[in-house]
């Protein structure tokens, strides 16, 4: 009766637990190695140990040293750009006053080209209006820039009073521009442009440029 009990659990264990033959068939706690079945850590037949794959990373630990270069390559290639930036401003050299002022008004020749008149007076005397208040400090008000132009002439302070002659000269082109019947022709314009720059050249300052040379 004890062998038949015996036999009944051995088999109801075989049929929950696959594993359960491998216990000896004379003794039940008793473990015996497979004479068919290698090892689970044994290599399967024809694998080289060599194939066998190293220690496991968590994935988490390769996205942080990507995201870690990716990072550095980021803030020392923006250094390099504000380096080399840096570099190309301070090669290049600082215009003066009186040089901007000329490439402003060299630039209106193309409103001449165009026949804008309109246009090309109001640029001009704005670009003379911007010259007065920066060179000789001319505090800016909220007159129009023929107005202002005009009560600079009347109100001239020391500094300017010597350039008188250039500056009513050129608002002479200004009232013309503003009350003529027709629109200045490319003549009336090229000799207001040329009066404009007059007045910039007699009135140039002695200034210096990033080098600390004498501009001329």
């Amino acid at each position: 009766m004890t062998r038949l009990l015996f036999r009944l659990v051995w088999s109801s264990l075989a049929l929950l637990f696959p594993g359960a033959p491998l216990f000896a068939q004379g003794s039940p706690l008793t473990l015996t190695p497979s004479a068919t079945q290698p090892p689970a850590f044994a290599p399967a037949d024809g694998q080289d140990i060599a194939e066998i794959r190293g220690i496991w990373v968590p994935q988490y630990q390769q996205y942080f040293w990507k995201a870690l270069i990716i990072v550095a390559a980021l803030v020392i290639g923006g250094g390099l750009v504000w380096w080399l930036a840096r570099w190309y401003k301070s090669r290049k050299p600082t215009l003066t006053l009186y040089q901007i002022i000329m490439q402003k008004l060299e630039q209106c020749r193309l409103l001449i080209a165009a026949g804008n008149a309109r246009l090309f007076s109001g640029e001009v005397s704005d670009i003379v209006r911007g010259y007065l208040e920066q060179r000789f400090t001319v505090p800016s008000t909220h007159q129009t820039t023929d107005e202002f132009i005009r009560s600079a002439t009347q109100h001239a302070n020391s500094e300017l009073e010597p350039f008188l002659p250039q500056l009513k000269d050129f608002l002479g082109y200004c009232d013309m521009a503003k009350f003529a019947r027709e629109e200045l022709d490319v003549e009336q314009m090229t000799l207001m442009l040329a009066s404009a720059g007059n007045f910039v050249e007699a009135t140039k300052a002695l200034e210096r440029d990033a080098d600390g040379e004498a501009a001329v």
